[in-house]
């Protein structure tokens, strides 16, 4: 296998022979960094072009955009390069030794879950038929369920058994990789039967 020479190629290679064993949803984060803010700034260069100070430079770069996002490119950039260490396609990893505090500061607090009053939940439910029947519905079983909007939007009639009450969210549809059945109360159930 010829030699990773570039940072696009060390890329290849990780995708080709690490990224598999991660989980579905795992793969698809990590390809849509590599390929939104990893590849377009570091692809071309040489792997020994790459420094600690390419990593910083990148990484303030895509932090004045969203830290959440500078760092989690941190994380698969490093991730990429111990890969490439651990096949002899990397010398070294500039990522070691560098800290994310010193890169981008003290990471900012993440808010607490949104939680509604009933106050609040009345006021929802009752602006929801402007956004038509179909789109009410799937904010409903949304509330309802305590799903995430993905799962809801990946949902398929083979997933359901109304006569049962039963929503079977697979593995490949839940963010954790793992499968869920989720019971329904009839009411719920009834306005699934609505959507089919």
């Amino acid at each position: 296998r010829k030699a990773a020479q570039t940072f696009r190629e060390l890329v290849q290679d990780y995708e080709d022979r690490a990224l598999p064993d991660l989980a579905e949803n795992s793969q698809k984060d990590y390809r849509r960094y590599l390929k939104n803010d990893l590849l377009p700034r570091l692809g071309d260069l040489r792997i020994e072009e790459i420094t600690g100070g390419e990593i910083v430079k990148m990484v303030e770069q895509i932090g004045k955009r969203s830290a959440v996002v500078a760092r989690r490119a941190f994380t698969i950039t490093s991730v990429v390069f111990s890969h490439g260490m651990a096949k002899h396609l990397a010398r070294h990893n500039p990522c070691a030794g560098l800290k994310l505090k010193a890169i981008l500061g003290k990471k900012k607090v993440i808010r607490e879950g949104v939680s509604l009053s009933e106050d609040q939940l009345r006021t929802v439910l009752s602006k929801l038929p402007a956004i038509g029947r179909t789109n009410a519905l799937a904010v409903k079983i949304i509330l309802a369920c305590a799903v995430r909007k993905g799962e809801m939007r990946l949902a398929r009639r083979e997933h359901l058994d109304l006569g049962n009450g039963i929503w079977h969210i697979p593995a490949e549809n839940s963010k954790n990789g793992k499968a869920i059945d989720i019971p329904l109360a009839p009411t719920v159930a009834g306005w699934f039967g609505e959507l089919l």
